[in-house]
């Protein structure tokens, strides 16, 4: 074995057996952007590769004939005969014999009958004869090569994670490439890449007959060089056998865990993207279709791990390889500290927030807990549920919206998932989702505080692009790609941003629509729902300010809850910093000629590829004519100031004593999405 070598069995990161999962662990683990993933279609026992991958070469080796030791036991065809030395066995019998004697004597006139015995001895000798047979055992060495340690037990894995099983290899840096080849056992493919005169960082064995070896350019014995493995929930003996190589190792990128990405998840987001490339690439020319560098496009996840892989499935969809040139560089995808994150409702780390939230969950509890919709219920399912929780309840444990959330996995995933029927009954379905929806979302639609903490933030940086493209202005965040605040050329450096994407959560996507007055009676956002928040320009519009490039005439979209956020940028060629960003400032603080910079534009929002119409835009000069779903953007902007933090980490520790309006009595202290009239005068 060359100095480095490491068994699979034996790395760092492998875990064959795990109790739990950490944060940190799993977004360690998370999928790199850019990978080549090649997985096993279960169903059809096959191998599947995203993105797609063509041959570009074909590698001929000549066919190594792997030769074994084995111990061969031959029976002898003759037999011996032994005979014994005899042995003596000596009889005695007594035989009585009457004779009869006749004597006449000659002057004896007398007869007399005389008996006599007499004793016979006889000796018999007895002899034995045995035959048997003789077995010798013969051992013949056959002439071999060599054992390979390096492809032992401990280097030849098909589970880990809990004795998962290995579904997927990744490779996420382009000097590494698959050779396909055959063997007969996962020992041959690993004696392959052992003796191959390429660089095999490692090998895997699938089915009956397909081996992979995975080769890179240079030969770095135990580094960990871009290739992964992945596991699943299903059998070992059903996926890959996998080695590690002479040139490299493969690392464990780890199993499926609880609230990760499923199969079924990766294959929905890979769909969102395309259809994002048919509409922005294809029908409305807004994107290129081939893609050299990722400046122009903002790649933002939480620190969830799923949220992360939805964003490089996404964008794997909308720019597959074949989209991209060879020199496009592995694009950034920011993610920010837990304590900073505002992707999300962030009740962990915006005290205030953690209080509200609790709030308006334990009203719901309140409201619910005895009604006859939660008796129907427990009439259903409760016999499932654990002992230490008997009764189903808005507060139990698992709380309902955990049930909620099992019953939506399974559907989306299929009958092998299922549950017992009566968590599908329709009646009950439509319950749970009006109970969960009223519990998570409720205080957006009824408390301004609400929406300033949970959702304002996030809004406030879409509006903030939506200025900067106008103004050609920075950002007040200015999260750069690249590597050690190095801009990073190519890697989303930020320098005229038009598409935007973000990987989110379900309740990031109701939390905007709510807070917009938008959400009215929907039932809770399916899985891999996205919402698009378009920013529009009529082609006859010219900036107030003559000293301001115009933006080119196209659509931008801002698409942020749920998956994505997209913005438009137009170009320019110089980018001043953000010190007078209109979108960053309360509206009544606008001077006219500020407030005529946003007049031309519109903004339209799209769930789930439908138009929604926000209510503060119906009455007449919000929006445009004859579509009320195209808000002016002079609107938006007051609507959403209406609910903008100024400091969202200062506000996130304030108030900590204060009452929550409305709570009591669940009245409405002021309905989102209202009438788009001078709003902020009353704030600010």
């Amino acid at each position: 074995m060359p100095p480095g070598f490491t068994p699979v069995s034996q790395e760092p990161g492998y875990v064959p057996k795990i109790k739990g999962r950490s944060v940190d662990g799993l977004a360690a683990r998370a999928n790199p952007q850019n990978a080549i993933v090649l997985s096993i279609d279960k169903a059809a026992k096959s191998l599947t590769c995203s993105p797609a991958l063509y041959p570009t070469s074909v590698v001929c080796a000549k066919l190594v004939e792997t030769i074994t030791t084995k111990t061969l036991t031959k029976t002898a065809s003759t037999t011996s005969t032994t005979t014994l030395s005899p042995s003596t066995q000596t009889t005695t019998s007594t035989v009585k014999t009457s004779v009869t004697v006749k004597s006449t004597p000659p002057d004896v006139t007398t007869t007399s009958t005389v008996t006599t015995f007499i004793t016979l001895v006889a000796t018999t000798t007895a002899t034995t004869t045995t035959t048997t047979t003789s077995t010798v055992t013969q051992t013949v060495e056959v002439p071999g090569a060599t054992s390979y340690a390096a492809c032992a037990a401990n280097n030849v894995v098909n589970s880990a994670n809990g004795g998962q099983g290995i579904y997927a290899i990744s490779l996420t840096n382009q000097a590494l490439t698959f050779v396909s080849t055959t063997a007969s056992s996962a020992y041959d493919c690993c004696v392959q890449c052992e003796t191959t005169s390429q660089n095999c960082v490692g090998s895997f064995f699938y089915y009956i007959s397909d081996c992979m070896l995975i080769v890179q350019t240079s030969c770095m014995p135990g580094a960990f060089t871009g290739a992964s493995f992945g596991t699943g929930p299903f059998p070992p003996d059903g996926g890959f056998t996998i080695s590690n190589g002479p040139c490299g190792a493969i690392a464990n990128n780890g199993g499926t865990q609880l609230g990760e990405l499923t199969d079924k998840g990766r294959e929905t987001t890979l769909s969102l993207g395309t259809r994002l490339r048919h509409l922005y690439v294809k029908q409305l020319k807004f994107m290129p279709k081939l893609i050299a560098s990722a400046d122009m496009i903002y790649l933002r996840a939480t620190p969830m791990p799923r949220a992360l892989e939805s964003v490089q499935q996404t964008f794997w969809g909308m720019y597959p390889l074949t989209a991209r040139t060879a020199s496009f560089p592995p694009p950034t995808i920011v993610t920010r500290t837990p304590a900073d994150e505002t992707l999300f409702p962030n009740d962990g780390n915006c005290r205030r927030f953690n209080q509200l939230s609790r709030a308006f969950a334990q009203r719901t509890a309140d409201r619910w807990n005895e009604s006859d919709q939660v008796a129907y219920l427990n009439k259903l399912i409760s016999k499932w549920m654990p002992d230490s929780s008997p009764r189903v309840a808005v507060d139990s444990h698992p709380r309902l919206s955990g049930v909620m959330d099992t019953i939506n996995s399974t559907l989306a995933h299929g009958p092998e998932t299922r549950l017992p029927s009566e968590f599908y009954d329709p009646k009950l379905r439509s319950i749970v989702s009006k109970i969960g929806v009223e519990e998570w979302f409720s205080g957006y639609a009824e408390n301004r505080e609400y929406r300033t903490l949970g959702i304002g933030a996030l809004v406030g940086d879409i509006l903030e692009r939506m200025s900067a493209s106008i103004e050609h202005t920075g950002l007040s965040v200015n999260e750069i790609g690249g590597e050690d605040g190095n801009l990073g050329r190519g890697r989303d450096g930020e320098t005229c941003i038009k598409f935007a994407m973000s990987g989110c959560h379900d309740t990031t996507l109701a939390a905007i629509l709510t807070s917009l007055g938008a959400f009215d009676d929907r039932p809770w956002p399916p899985y891999t729902s996205h919402l698009a928040i378009e920013m529009f320009r009529k082609k006859q519009v010219r900036p107030a300010d003559s000293s301001l490039e115009a933006p080119t005439p196209s659509i931008s979209t801002s698409q942020s809850p749920g998956l994505f956020s997209l913005f438009r940028r137009a170009t320019a060629t110089s980018v001043i910093p953000n010190k007078t960003n209109i979108c960053r400032r309360p509206y009544a603080s606008l001077t006219s000629a500020e407030r005529q910079r946003l007049e031309g534009f519109y903004v339209r929002m799209r769930y789930n590829d439908e138009p929604v119409a926000i209510p503060g835009c119906a009455s007449p000069g919000n929006h445009l004519e004859g579509n009320e779903t195209f808000c002016t953007l002079d609107a938006f902007k007051r609507i959403v100031d209406e609910f903008v933090p100024r400091d969202w980490k200062k506000e996130c520790q304030s108030n900590m004593n204060g009452v929550i309006n409305g709570i009591d009595m669940g009245a409405p202290e002021e309905k989102a999405g209202w009438e788009a009239q001078g709003a902020n005068e009353d704030r600010h």
